[in-house]
């Protein structure tokens, strides 16, 4: 006992860049200069290398084929563009790696080529920090368009530097990247503001052209092939109707967060919209570990699969509580449903955007309330306060997102062969 509280009061974080380190004293997190040879530059050797006009370097939270720059990609292939796409991937990946096209060729973060990747690309496309590449002191180049998407959208929960309960030192990681950042994808008015008065940018530094994540969310026509493929992939027969569970992925809260009586949740839509329901859940390793009802017959853990869009086109019905999957899945017009047992709590450590009540979804605070809910979901109501919401926010989301984006990149590209 004794030796963890005093690995608590005095502790080293690791370190933050080349030459700065994260001390704990009496449990504050105090951000230290430190004198020792600074690490070497991997692409110093390469300042002389010209950056490559058509290469493209994609990266996602997870590293895995998703998000924003997923959807990127597949409009740049679609284009038949003449165009190199690296993807950084790592070592956990490489099990998935057949989930790429094999036009991507993937590159282990922390090569050496990953770094001559990064250092010589035209376009960096990240929904994620850099922060593999700012700790070893790269810089993005002149020349270089870093394009960030992983921002608000309509998401609730407040992120990364404007968290409440962010350390110092993962304050200014999160800071010196977005610093870097050219352009930040934005899918609202509300978003643009939002990225705006957070980071202190300029207007011209907001491309508001729509999240291209949600494009496949309006294609409609997709929408039962995709299904039939998640159904294949967690071995679900045809006939069965799906609850995606998909809480905050957050390891820091208690256990009761994540106690959705699931049981009676599926036998109410089952009652509500007739079939017969299993549940999706879909949780970080200690939500899983916390969940009760972790191994039960009726529930399929999709916590490592990839591409949480093509879940939600898969589900009938959704439950989070301050996930940004959530706000997306609302273009579905499906219903969705609010449980979040823990929002005062969670509201105090973390921070939200703006109050619980402000958005669509009918809100639970317990088991009964979240039963109730559904009992008495009324698409109608749902609709109008999705499209209220919606306008509220000024979003722009047509699925037509990516598209925007790559003609864009198209013109700078073009731009760059006539300098």
């Amino acid at each position: 006992m004794m030796d963890r509280f005093i690995r608590w009061v005095f502790s080293v974080s690791k370190y933050h860049g080349r030459h700065v380190k994260v001390t704990r004293i009496l449990g504050f997190d105090i951000l230290t200069n430190i004198a020792s040879t600074p690490t070497p530059n991997p692409c110093a050797h390469l300042s002389n290398i010209p950056i490559e006009k058509t290469k493209i370097v994609l990266r996602s939270a997870t590293n895995t084929w998703r998000g924003d720059p997923k959807y990127i990609a597949e409009e740049i292939l679609r284009r038949n563009l003449p165009w190199e796409l690296v993807w950084i991937v790592d070592h956990n990946i490489l099990r998935h790696k057949d989930e790429f096209p094999p036009s991507i060729r993937l590159e282990m973060m922390g090569a050496e080529s990953s770094y001559h990747d990064c250092f010589t690309a035209k376009f960096i496309i990240d929904d994620t920090w850099r922060s593999f590449l700012l700790d070893q002191g790269i810089h993005k180049r002149s020349g270089q368009i870093y394009i960030q998407s992983g921002n608000c959208a309509s998401g609730i929960k407040k992120h990364e530097i404007a968290r409440h309960d962010i350390s110092y030192g993962r304050w200014m990681k999160a800071w010196r990247d977005f610093r870097q950042v050219d352009f930040f994808l934005s899918h609202s008015a509300w978003e643009s503001r939002t990225l705006q008065r957070l980071f202190r940018l300029s207007s011209s530094q907001i491309f508001q052209v729509g999240h291209p994540r949600n494009d496949i969310l309006f294609c409609k026509e997709r929408h039962e092939e995709i299904r039939r493929k998640v159904f294949r992939k967690l071995h679900i027969p045809e006939e069965k109707k799906l609850l995606l569970y998909a809480p905050t992925r957050n390891d820091e809260r208690p256990a009761d967060a994540y106690a959705l009586d699931i049981p009676r949740v599926l036998e109410t839509c089952s009652k509500k919209w007739e079939g017969d329901w299993l549940c999706a859940t879909r949780l970080t390793a200690q939500g899983v570990k916390k969940h009760y009802l972790a191994e039960a017959e009726y529930i399929i853990p999709v916590h490592d699969y990839a591409d949480i869009q093509e879940l939600l086109i898969a589900a009938d019905v959704c439950i989070s509580d301050y996930s940004s999957c959530l706000f997306d899945y609302l273009y579905t017009g499906r219903p969705a449903f609010i449980y979040a047992s823990d929002h005062v709590a969670y509201e105090r450590s973390h921070g939200l955007f703006y109050p619980l009540s402000e958005s669509p979804f009918p809100i639970a605070e317990n088991n009964d309330m979240c039963i109730a809910n559904i009992a008495s979901f009324d698409s109608n109501d749902f609709s109008n306060n999705v499209r209220r919401f919606l306008s509220e926010k000024g979003s722009i989301e047509d699925g037509l997102a990516a598209q925007r984006v790559v003609d864009f990149m198209e013109k700078l590209i073009m731009e760059t062969y006539t300098q």
